[in-house]
């Protein structure tokens, strides 16, 4: 969940991957070439499931046997610093990773947990 900062309410927001047309709506402000990187990494999106083409932040991840990389990770321009609208992209998105991470090493018999 994330909080809107205009209303104070929580959206429940979802990750998905991205889609090719997903690009064309960006917008200016971006810092990293989210075109070039889904060439070599996946890359997902975090939406709100009532404004599903806004995108509030990109993932960009490399799964390795036990655990996935996370080489890239971005919230929209609007929702940076001060003035942002809403609070926890980063941190659902790093979640997503996680939750990732440990079925990858469930999937292989890796011991989880315990730190």
């Amino acid at each position: 969940m994330n909080e809107d900062l205009e209303t104070g309410r929580l959206i429940t927001t979802e990750v998905q991957p991205v889609e090719p047309d997903d690009f064309r709506g960006l917008g200016p402000g971006w810092r990293f070439n989210w075109r070039a990187a889904v060439e070599r990494m996946e890359v997902f999106k975090l939406i709100d499931p009532a404004a599903p083409d806004a995108i509030l932040g990109l993932l960009g991840l490399i799964r390795r046997e036990n655990y996935v990389e996370v080489t890239l990770l971005e919230s929209h321009p609007r929702n940076v610093g001060r003035t942002k609208r809403f609070q926890g992209i980063a941190g659902s998105l790093f979640a997503f990773a996680a939750q990732l991470s440990f079925k990858l090493a469930d999937s292989t018999g890796l011991q989880v947990g315990g730190f």
